[in-house]
């Protein structure tokens, strides 16, 4: 049985977990990144806003714990957000996304301001420390104002256990590894597992932007799904072991 290294925490991996496993492969987990709350920060008051933008369901999950839904759910502003999962954490809350990119990324959630009224209008961006400027800046240059609200940081973990990983690439025990962020991407590379990795193993990631990210790091990407949700990944990577039998 063929088998798949989760760059993420198995906390975090349920889904894309059980997805591989409906393809008859096997999981093995090696979190790359650590979510660290930030504690520094105070809700802030909803009525100054006209949307709210998350990228990540920790994001969603930090902020609305701290804020008193019982008295905004009923006048929330418009809430963004880049994919499913983080409108699913929104759904938790008992909110919705009143827009979702068709393609999860931060550029085509972008692309789609450019056809609402965002002149004068004020957001809040919440996110973690490593998210990029693409939202905010796109606000920006069409006459909004976004603020920007760091909720937690993405960290590098201290114990990969990485005796373990060696030892799985040295008996041939990952078919392929699916990295789900840059930041996981860039840990991987700094811990020194790329160079210990056979050239046999599959590098997938679950959009562009990490893709991006591992060639970057000079790093040959060979599964990106068409649709970045864990489902489409999960068969994108079933599919291509498939292929090489």
């Amino acid at each position: 049985m063929k088998t798949v290294l989760i760059t993420r925490s198995k906390a975090q991996s349920e889904s894309l977990a059980l997805a591989l496993e409906k393809f008859g492969l096997r999981v093995e987990y090696a979190p790359m990144i650590e979510i660290v709350p930030r504690t520094d920060w105070q809700p802030p008051h909803v009525s100054r806003y006209n949307g709210f933008i998350f990228t990540s369901q920790n994001a969603v999950r930090l902020f609305f714990e701290r804020l008193d839904l019982g008295s905004t759910q009923t006048i929330f502003p418009n809430i963004f957000v880049v994919g499913e999962k983080t409108r699913l954490a929104l759904h938790s809350f008992g909110l919705d996304a009143a827009v979702v990119p068709e393609k999860f990324s931060a550029e085509n959630l972008a692309a789609l301001f450019s056809s609402l009224a965002v002149e004068h209008q004020t957001f809040l961006f919440v996110c973690g420390n490593l998210s990029r400027p693409t939202l905010p800046d796109a606000i920006r240059a069409l006459g909004g104002r976004c603020d920007t609200l760091v909720v937690y940081d993405t960290v590098k973990p201290k114990d990969a256990d990485l005796t373990r990983l060696f030892g799985l690439f040295e008996q041939d025990g990952i078919s392929a590894v699916a990295f789900m962020s840059p930041s996981a991407a860039r840990h991987f590379y700094e811990f020194g597992l790329f160079e210990n990795m056979p050239t046999s193993i599959i590098v997938a990631a679950i959009g562009e932007t990490t893709a991006d990210a591992l060639r970057g790091l000079g790093v040959r990407v060979d599964v990106v799904p068409s649709v970045s949700t864990e489902e489409h990944f999960a068969e994108a990577i079933a599919m291509r072991l498939q292929n090489i039998g």
